[in-house]
């Protein structure tokens, strides 16, 4: 976590395979620590509630406003978020299927992935171990970034995310002979935590519903322990639905194919899924079919609709973020690879045969390798991945500038986007990165017709109307911004407002937009 983000003297280092994520994050951050964000917003979206899941990165601002370094602030949960998942998998694989071997085998199947990421790193001459080798579809490539550990230094509360639903799973199992009284106290523990996925991870929400359904219609003995939990989770649901419902809607439709969709047939989803599951989509299977009743039955439906599902539709306007029920599915579906691989070493121990035994030996080893070997592949370049660097206030002068003199929960009209300076200081920019809003399903079109608008007029009466109904108090323009679709009305904010901030050598200058439009009012 600290390779891929850190912070000293002022300064944010950030591995380029996150930076475009961080560029999300930091601001959602800052605005709880520094800035004032209740009811909370988007920042690089203000004006509506907000449409993320933001409970995570609420509680690492207030870390940072405790006293702590954003990177420890952020890193420290993240890194125990990983511990946490690693531990609850091990013990509930182990609860499963009371192997130790099966148990660190789908550890190591979490850590390292088993994509066909290696047949294309060998085909690379020269070799690079500091740049993923696929990391789809953001490159081009089919195989996607999602499997590898990336996707946990990107999305720093996934991994909390996969925890519950994986603790979800251990108790259920855990309480399936218990007393009814101790499975009510559960459902209370439980229907207070689902209670609180809309703000913290709304994907597992969705999945955490898909098992509980499953379970309530497989197992008549979990039926009081789910009944009670998901109407307890519903009264606290139910709130946060209507406060997301307040903006732009939630989107759900018919999407077959997930990022092949365009190009989809059933060979080619197939290799796709090949490529992108390597054996596992033989292993997986196959280790069902040879898993007892009892061990198969509470994971096979889980494994077979989380997977189906999000192949089938999509969840938000980025279908490339339903890869959280794919990652989910696949754990799940690896204790049943490290199950089918601990079956075929436990086949040698029954053979008299030396040279049997030991070629079943090899080949549990050559398997293993093709499992792993492109997760060792893509642990170099998240840790070694070339970094960004960012100076933070007072190191830089104009975030320092509107720490100290823009109020908390000022909205700025920006002519840059990502790691603008008032977003380092946790202000609310007007507009930023357009896809980051796109992906929750926000208007960006409406939004970017206004921004346009705003910069572009040369009628001081339509200006100063559209500052007043965005709620803008100040207005910063970068002569080096690289916006070829806005060309600035500079000597409009130049006659008529109060320029507050200059910067000769940056081409920066900060006006104040309330006080402009009141003087022309």
């Amino acid at each position: 976590m600290f390779r891929t983000f850190s912070y000293d003297e002022h300064t944010f280092y950030i591995a380029d395979h996150i930076v475009y994520d961080f560029a999300i994050h930091i601001p959602l951050i800052r605005s709880f620590s520094v800035g004032e964000n209740f009811p909370p917003q988007y920042p690089l979206f203000p004006g509506e509630p907000i449409r993320y899941h933001f409970l995570f990165y609420f509680l690492v601002g207030m870390l940072e406003k405790g006293g702590l370094p954003i990177d420890w602030a952020l890193n420290i949960p993240s890194a125990l978020g990983l511990l946490a998942l690693t531990t609850v998998l091990y013990y509930l694989t182990k609860a499963i299927f009371q192997r130790r071997l099966v148990a660190i085998l789908t550890v190591i199947f979490l850590l390292f992935n088993g994509s066909l990421t290696f047949v294309k790193f060998f085909q690379n001459q020269p070799l690079n171990l500091t740049k993923f080798t696929s990391f789809g579809p953001f490159d081009g490539e089919e195989i996607a970034a999602f499997w590898n550990l990336s996707t946990f230094t990107n999305q720093r509360h996934f991994a909390w995310g996969l925890t519950i639903g994986l603790l979800f799973l251990l108790t259920a199992l855990k309480l399936f002979n218990k007393p009814s009284a101790i499975k009510m106290r559960w459902a209370i523990i439980w229907g207070l935590i689902i209670g609180l996925l809309p703000f913290f991870h709304q994907s597992i929400l969705i999945i955490l519903a898909m098992m509980m359904v499953i379970y309530f219609i497989l197992y008549l003995p979990l039926r009081l322990f789910i009944l009670t939990g998901g109407i307890i989770s519903s009264l606290l649901i139910l709130p946060q639905v209507y406060f997301f419902s307040k903006s732009s809607g939630i989107l759900i439709d018919w999407y077959p194919g997930y990022l092949i969709h365009d190009s989809l047939t059933p060979w080619h989803f197939f290799t796709y899924w090949f490529k992108n599951l390597g054996l596992h989509l033989f292993l997986i299977p196959l280790g069902l079919y040879l898993a007892p009743k009892q061990l198969r039955k509470p994971l096979l439906l889980p494994i077979v609709l989380i997977f189906l599902i999000p192949n089938l539709l999509r969840f938000s306007p980025e279908v490339a973020t339903n890869h959280k029920f794919f990652n989910f599915a696949l754990i799940l579906g690896s204790m049943f690879s490290a199950y089918t691989l601990v079956r075929l070493l436990d086949s040698a121990k029954k053979i008299s045969a030396k040279l049997t035994r030991l070629a079943i030996r090899t080949t549990f080893m050559i398997i293993l390798l093709f499992l792993t070997l492109s997760g060792v592949i893509d642990f170099f370049p998240t840790i070694n991945d070339d970094k960004h660097i960012f100076t933070d206030a007072p190191k830089n002068e104009v975030v320092e500038w509107f720490l100290t003199s823009t109020e908390p929960n000022a909205v700025i009209l920006n002519s840059s986007y990502v790691y603008h300076p008032a977003s380092l200081a946790g202000r609310r920019i007007f507009l930023g990165w357009p896809m980051f809003a796109w992906s929750l399903g926000l208007n960006v079109d409406q939004r970017f017709n206004e921004f346009k608008t705003i910069w572009e007029t040369a009628d001081i009466s339509l200006l100063c109307n559209k500052l007043k109904e965005n709620n803008i108090s100040y207005a910063m323009y970068e002569k080096s911004a690289n916006m070829p679709e806005i060309h600035p009305k500079v000597d409009l904010f130049d006659k008529f407002f109060p320029l507050l901030y200059e910067n000769i050598i940056s081409g920066i200058k900060i006006y104040d937009a309330k006080a402009g439009c009141i003087k022309n009012d």
